[in-house]
């Protein structure tokens, strides 16, 4: 039985100390039926340099995969120039420093094999430290708390009860085509996530894999955690949240607008007690 076709899509931004082992992370897929699509958003160091030295080793599993350059303009940004292109009946968007189990992608296919009326899966992550991949510092996952509804798409627009890492998900391809038509997101510095997980998580239910699939690999960047920078990311996140509500088809639009507001109103008045958002900034 010919497997369906998977589409990876990964922005990377200077990622020369990491990008291989994310790459070998992929070749050694159980899931061979890939196509993969790399953005270097603007890389200055040897990025490119090595991931035009994995292409060969790509098209010899079979796998098609294609490089991208384009002047720096952010991981959304990137990630629309794959939007355009991708042919998959799954799409996943990893970032370029994650870590792929084997069975990452053949799971999560799995799961939304299965659960044909949904439109994107979860799964488990660990949190390892970079320097010290055995390290285990974390475990990332989607807390549900039981019912009938699953609040995942105010839970992501309020970061309650769940995470950010695109190492963990991936959508029906169909699905997100039906609520991103235009395969273009809102492009911002801020990322890329919640502009794809918004629109699936308030159309479709979300199935979960309830293991860990893959490593969101920890960097401590605390001059971001100054007041000024934080009061800046939080005018940049509002700004992309606002947008991607008002693209959305909604019929209460204006309730998650009004929400979005009051979050980063309580934020600004305490910027230093807001942690930051694991895998989106």
């Amino acid at each position: 039985m010919t497997q369906p076709l998977v589409s990876v899509i990964s922005p990377c931004y200077n990622g020369a100390s990491y990008l291989a082992r994310f790459l070998d992370s992929l070749l050694a897929q159980t899931w061979t039926n890939l196509e993969l699509f790399l953005i270097s958003d603007g890389s200055t160091d040897a990025t490119d340099e090595i991931a035009l030295g994995y292409l060969e080793r790509f098209a010899k599993r079979g796998i098609h995969a294609l490089f991208l350059r384009q002047p720096n303009g952010g991981a959304a940004c990137a990630v629309n120039k794959g939007l355009k292109l991708f042919r998959g009946e799954f799409l996943t968007w990893p970032d370029s420093d994650d870590i792929l189990d084997p069975d990452c992608i053949e799971a999560k296919v799995a799961a939304l094999t299965a659960r044909p009326e949904c439109g994107l899966v979860y799964a488990q992550c660990r949190m390892v430290e970079e320097g010290n991949l055995s390290n285990i510092v974390g475990h990332l996952e989607r807390k549900r708390h039981g019912g009938e509804e699953d609040p995942l798409f105010e839970d992501l627009l309020l970061e309650r009860h769940t995470y950010f890492a695109p190492a963990g998900t991936m959508a029906r391809a169909s699905a997100l085509l039906s609520v991103i038509p235009s395969r273009h997101i809102f492009e911002s510095h801020g990322g890329q996530n919640w502009q794809l997980l918004l629109p699936l998580a308030y159309r479709y239910p979300t199935a979960y894999v309830d293991r860990e699939l893959a490593s969101y690999v920890y960097r401590a960047q605390s001059h971001s955690r100054s007041v000024g920078n934080a009061l800046a990311k939080y005018d940049r996140q509002e700004t992309l949240l606002t947008a991607v509500l008002t693209a959305m088809e909604m019929v209460d639009r204006e309730h998650y607008l009004a929400l979005v507001r009051e979050k980063y109103r309580v934020k600004r008045l305490n910027p230093d007690d807001a942690p930051d958002r694991l895998g989106l900034f």
